[in-house]
């Protein structure tokens, strides 16, 4: 499936999701701080939200996170160059 961010975006995310990936391999157990794990919305909802965001031509946008950062730069990734 080809890409719809620049391939240097592509490159960050890849790195998240791998590290997402390790850490659901983990064993969560008692004494595991959820705080520490990436949980992140996932591919398929990452380019949802960029295709809302970019269809939505918004001046501007703001997202209260919760983890990490990787629907971050997908809403970044959406907005037009300056």
């Amino acid at each position: 499936m080809p890409s719809l961010v620049d391939p240097v975006i592509e490159r960050v995310l890849v790195d998240f999701e791998r590290r997402a990936e390790e850490e659901q391999r983990r064993a969560i157990g008692p004494g595991t701080n959820l705080d520490e794990l990436l949980l992140s919305v996932g591919r398929e909802a990452g380019m949802l939200i960029y295709l809302l965001a970019s269809g939505a031509h918004s001046r501007r946008i703001l997202e209260l996170g919760t983890s990490y950062g990787y629907s971050t730069v997908w809403l970044a990734s959406a907005e037009p160059p300056l």
